[in-house]
């Protein structure tokens, strides 16, 4: 099929940030236990949906002709990799700090990987992949953007493994899509990917909030309140989301129409002392 919009040339670069978990306090984000349960519920999926991630795109590339387009998947699988290796290391961070994850991980890799990723076809998981880029470079966008409580309040590794991943979510942000574009294109496989996508992202999320919340005799309903209340950056991820969703409805949606490169670029020259390159 005819390309949406032109493709970006450059190629992502496969980055080895220099990040030690060793240190971090149980309440990383700014003393509230609220919070930082709600971000580490993020990071009990993460690992096992970036690798879902890198197996559809790795398969339905396999079809494609397009040299630049397969090394763009070659880099995008490379970062991948690194992100899910960082984040396992986040996961064992919690376990070390007394968490219990092992049940809701094996629940969830069970129920999302051994029965929903098997019973449905390539071009439905490539187009729920897709769509989760998409959502995951908006958050990043989200993360970026000055002001965000993240980088004023968290503890400095934290918000640099945030930061890192956010910045790499926005550079390889049309990978995906090209992909899809290129194996199918179908516009209402992809919206029922974006559909599929959202309710799973916030099903489990939810779910894993509450696992973890359910450990911890601190977090309480009235204390929620207070937390978010904290920080009300955090009511901005509904129409983060919301703008999200809207902007991926259109038929002429492009990931490359979304003008945040510079933010992840910006971000990338301030930390480049604590990254290793890797092509």
């Amino acid at each position: 099929m005819a390309a949406l919009f032109e493709p970006v040339r450059d190629l992502p670069t496969i980055r080895r940030p220099h990040i030690n978990l060793e240190a971090v306090p149980r309440d990383w984000y700014g003393g509230s236990p609220e919070i930082t349960c709600f971000v580490n519920a993020l990071h009990l999926f993460i690992p096992a949906g970036e690798t879902f991630f890198v197996r559809t795109v790795n398969a339905a590339s396999r079809t494609i002709p397009d040299p630049l387009l397969k090394e763009q998947v070659a880099r995008f699988v490379g970062q991948e990799i690194i992100h899910g290796q960082l984040h396992r290391s986040y996961q064992r961070m919690q376990i070390d700090q007394g968490q219990e994850i092992s049940s809701w991980l094996c629940w969830y890799e069970q129920l999302a990987y051994g029965r929903m990723e098997a019973r449905r076809p390539l071009v439905l998981n490539l187009s729920i992949t897709v769509a989760l880029e998409h959502l995951i470079s908006s958050l990043g966008e989200w993360i970026l953007k000055p002001g965000h409580s993240l980088a004023q309040v968290a503890d400095p590794e934290m918000a640099a493994l945030f930061h890192w991943h956010a910045a790499e979510e926005i550079e390889h942000k049309a990978i995906a899509f090209d992909v899809y574009h290129a194996f199918s294109g179908n516009l209402f496989i992809r919206w029922l990917g974006l559909v599929i996508a959202l309710g799973e992202m916030l099903s489990f999320w939810l779910s894993a909030s509450w696992h973890l919340a359910r450990q911890d005799s601190r977090i309480k309903a009235s204390t929620l309140v207070h937390g978010f209340a904290k920080f009300p950056d955090f009511l901005s991820i509904i129409p983060c989301l919301l703008r999200a969703t809207w902007l991926y409805m259109w038929p002429g949606f492009h990931p490359n129409k979304i003008n945040n490169d510079a933010l992840a670029a910006e971000f990338l020259r301030e930390f480049d002392p604590m990254m290793t390159g890797g092509g």
